[in-house]
């Protein structure tokens, strides 16, 4: 037979338990609600970087992937665009110079011919430093018809 007493003491100890569990969910609760937050801020961040991606030139998705910073698109789409007009098999029947970058000899970049990224992060690199950026490769093309 349960006394008062044990039936008073089991019944606060599964109200303890209650509560203990009940703040368990809450915390549980709380912490699924942030997850939902941060996982909804991610599709949203997915969706706003396709449909920016989706308003990109072929030549803006190329110079994105090959690294060349925003800030420096104007300047070298019109470097690359007086060098190849963006066509990343060209060849120059006169002196063999040859990719988007034309460079000379073809095939010092390492670049297969057609490999657009390949030829942009090559002429990166190439433009930092032989003329210490694009708009001074520019400049430089302004003068020499040639960089």
């Amino acid at each position: 037979i349960i006394t008062t007493e044990q039936q008073k003491a089991n019944t606060e100890a599964e109200l303890q338990k209650t509560k203990e569990s009940d703040s368990q969910n809450q915390q549980k609760i709380k912490e699924l609600e942030d997850k939902i937050k941060q996982l909804e801020a991610e599709v949203q961040a997915k969706a706003e970087r396709k449909q920016y991606l989706a308003s990109l030139s072929q030549p803006q998705r190329w110079m994105l992937e090959a690294g060349i910073p925003e800030n420096q698109w104007d300047v070298a789409y019109e470097l690359v665009r007086r060098e190849s007009t963006w066509n990343p098999s060209a060849v120059n029947p006169s002196s063999g110079a040859c990719g988007l970058q034309q460079e000379l000899p073809c095939g010092k970049s390492g670049c297969n011919l057609g490999d657009a990224i390949c030829g942009l992060k090559w002429m990166q690199e190439y433009v930092n430093s032989r003329y210490g950026g694009w708009s001074n490769a520019v400049a430089f093309h302004d003068k020499m018809s040639w960089y």
